[in-house]
């Protein structure tokens, strides 16, 4: 990590539609004048919406926040199929194909049949690695194989919106799933076919894409020297509890050396040994560790307040 970067924190970025997840970072580090600038969960080109961006330390963090429940708001175009499951691939032409007779009776009876905890197929054309191969690859190449499957969760699965062919479902899963495969599923069940024909992630965590801005109005505030106050602090940023460490030991941290209930200097929240907890001094986030006592015994000075560091921000 560079001693040249001056943000360190979570940025919250609505992308716009044709910009891969990629772009936006290279946007955003050429905004913030840093390289160290990371994205928390891809977004296709095509979708648009919230990106959890992770500056300077903040990249660190990233892996705890990618396993953050998600919330879309898809629209399916039903009638038309796509092996790409979504507008890129679309089979024939749209205007011409017939509009399906479904009802929202029809809709609303199968929609149970995809929450909860589902088997889904992932797409062919996705980066998923298959003997170090990239499906998509294979797919440009016009080979068949086996498509895995993974077991993801759909916690919440409603209708926003028909007006046939269209049909705008609010999702609610969680990481890895393929908002592209549910459409399709969901197309398939109803036997006329469907694919996704647009994509907005509103949600990630405690994040919402209220609080998020697009790049132009990023670049303006930037400009206006208003870019600290957009940038969420580490420890904000994780719903954990935290342990606070004596002045005295805050280098030692860096170290890895582990600290016993002499060097603890307060703890915020609640949380239980074994739970994942934020470990900082009075000015910084230092590291993330594992609790190795209850939150209510820390004022008793019972137990080792840490049993292990999972990362250290230095």
């Amino acid at each position: 990590m560079g001693d040249r970067d001056r943000f360190h924190g979570v940025l919250l970025v609505d992308k716009p539609t044709g910009m891969s997840s990629h772009d936006v970072v290279g946007k955003v580090r050429r905004i913030v004048g840093q390289q160290t600038v990371g994205h928390t969960g891809t977004l296709d080109p095509l979708a648009t919406g919230l990106l959890v961006m992770c500056l300077g330390k903040a990249t660190k963090i990233s892996q705890y926040l990618m396993i953050e429940e998600k919330e879309y708001l898809a629209q399916l175009r039903l009638g038309v199929r796509s092996t790409t499951y979504d507008a890129e691939g679309v089979i024939g032409d749209p205007a011409s194909a017939t509009v399906p007779i479904i009802t929202l009776d029809d809709i609303s009876r199968i929609l149970p049949d995809f929450t909860g905890s589902i088997r889904q197929r992932v797409p062919a054309y996705s980066s998923v690695q298959i003997d170090g191969k990239r499906l998509y690859k294979i797919a440009r190449k016009g080979k068949e194989i086996a498509l895995p499957e993974r077991e993801v969760v759909i916690s919440s699965l409603c209708v926003v919106q028909y007006d046939p062919p269209f049909l705008a479902l609010a999702v609610t899963c969680s990481k890895g799933t393929y908002v592209r495969s549910l459409a399709h599923d969901i197309g398939e069940r109803l036997g006329c076919g469907a694919y996704l024909s647009g994509l907005r992630r509103t949600r990630m965590g405690s994040f919402r894409i209220e609080q998020a801005l697009t790049l132009e109005q990023l670049a303006s505030r930037a400009g206006g020297g208003a870019l600290p106050d957009l940038i969420s602090p580490i420890d904000s940023a994780l719903p954990w509890g935290a342990i606070q460490i004596a002045e005295q030991f805050s280098e030692s941290v860096g170290f890895g050396r582990l600290p016993h209930w002499t060097d603890i200097a307060g703890y915020r929240g609640d949380f239980r040994a074994g739970d994942r907890v934020i470990v900082k001094d009075s000015h910084d986030v230092l590291a993330m560790g594992v609790a190795g006592a209850d939150s209510c015994q820390f004022a008793l000075h019972v137990g080792t307040p840490l049993t292990e560091y999972l990362r250290v921000l230095a």
